[in-house]
C-alpha cells in the first residue's frame, strides 16, 4: 500500500473528538454562528460512520443536512400537497443550502442570520419555516 493510500486510511475514521470537529468548522467556516457551530459539532461527534470517513467529510454531510433541514423550505417541499421526493426537493434548495456554505467561509460580518443574507425563494413566503428537529 501506498503512503499515500495509508495516509488518507488512517484520516478515516468511525468517530471524530468533538474538539477535532469543532476546530475544522472554526477553521474552515469561520463566518458559520456560534449556534450552528455546536449543533454541526454536537451530531458529527456523536455519530457513528460506517464506512468509516474523514473529519472533513463527516462535517460536510452534516453541514449540508443542518442548511438543507433548518435553513431552507426543503421539508416544506417534501411535504407539501403535491409533495416532492427528495432528489427534487434537493435539487430546488441545492444551491440555496451551497451559499449559505460558502458564505461561511468569510468571517462573519455581524452575525446575521443567513436566512436574512439569503434572498427569499419566489413563493417561499408560503411555506413555513423548517422544523428545528428533523435532521433525515
Amino acid at each position: 500500500m501506498s503512503r499515500k493510500k495509508q495516509k488518507r486510511t488512517a484520516e478515516r475514521r468511525e468517530s471524530h473528538p468533538s474538539e477535532a470537529v469543532a476546530a475544522h468548522v472554526r477553521a474552515r467556516h469561520p463566518g458559520c454562528p456560534e449556534e450552528i457551530v455546536e449543533a454541526i459539532v454536537q451530531r458529527a461527534s456523536a455519530r457513528r460512520w460506517n464506512p468509516p470517513v474523514t473529519l472533513a467529510s463527516a462535517v460536510g454531510k452534516i453541514m449540508s443536512a443542518y442548511v438543507r433541514h433548518q435553513l431552507t423550505d426543503y421539508d416544506q417541499l417534501l411535504h407539501m400537497r403535491i409533495g416532492l421526493s427528495q432528489e427534487e426537493a434537493r435539487l430546488i434548495v441545492g444551491d440555496q443550502v451551497n451559499d449559505i456554505i460558502k458564505g461561511w467561509g468569510h468571517p462573519a460580518a455581524g452575525g446575521d442570520d443567513p436566512r436574512e443574507t439569503d434572498p427569499e425563494p419566489e413563493g417561499a413566503a408560503a411555506i413555513p419555516a423548517a422544523k428545528e428537529d428533523d435532521l433525515s
